[in-house]
């Protein structure tokens, strides 16, 4: 799983930075929304912060260490690629023989080939975040069939995303009030609404959308 806050002005704010030190110290209090894991990681510079929470399922999975990128993309990931091979096929003399080692890896190589476009290429389950310095982009992604959550609040200063929603319930400074619609349609027993959260201000990126 993971999570992280990034300010979206131009100068970083002491708000920001308020919300990136609480979302440190819920990973470093038992792990991100309590939930305990083999490898985490911290990445900040200017008025982001992006935490990388792991456990490790597979052999593959151990090579996953600290939030992979270099000094263009940053990137979180959870889940799971499905097409591998195939997908280090299509990226042909682009594939970097150490980015496809792991699912984590595979995802930058294929984000820094199509952009945005990557998705339509990967099969499997998952959620992931780019990250990129330069111009402030941060680009969120779920898989197709939205086995993965991913969830997010935005304003015009600030986004700060998690694939828990506990994670957000936990960070004091963000202005949470419940959501009467998604509560009424849950006691209705209504279909969920692939947008909706129980906070008015927390929405869930939607399967198969970015």
């Amino acid at each position: 799983m993971f999570a992280g806050c990034v300010d979206m002005t131009a100068t970083q704010s002491l708000d920001s930075q308020g919300l990136g030190r609480q979302l440190i110290a819920q990973a470093q209090k038992g792990g991100l929304a309590g939930i305990p894991c083999d490898e985490q990681a911290v990445w900040q510079q200017d008025g982001a912060v992006l935490i990388q929470q792991r456990q490790w399922h597979t052999p593959e999975s151990r090579l996953e260490k600290g939030v992979m990128g270099d000094d263009f993309s940053r990137i979180l990931f959870w889940g799971r690629i499905d097409n591998r091979d195939e997908l280090i096929v299509s990226l042909g003399d682009t594939a970097d023989a150490d980015l496809v080692k792991t699912d984590t890896g595979l995802v930058l190589n294929a984000w820094k080939r199509w952009g945005p476009d990557c998705c339509d290429q990967m099969v499997g389950d998952f959620a992931f975040v780019i990250y990129q310095p330069r111009g402030n982009h941060v680009f969120l992604a779920r898989d197709h069939f939205g086995v993965k959550p991913l969830y997010f609040y935005r304003t015009a200063e600030r986004l700060v995303f998690a694939t828990s929603l506990a994670v957000l319930a936990g960070l004091k400074q963000l202005e949470l009030n419940p959501s009467r619609e998604w509560m009424v349609r849950f006691i209705l027993g209504v279909s969920p609404d692939w947008r909706l959260t129980a906070y008015e201000s927390v929405e869930k990126v939607q399967p198969a959308h970015s």
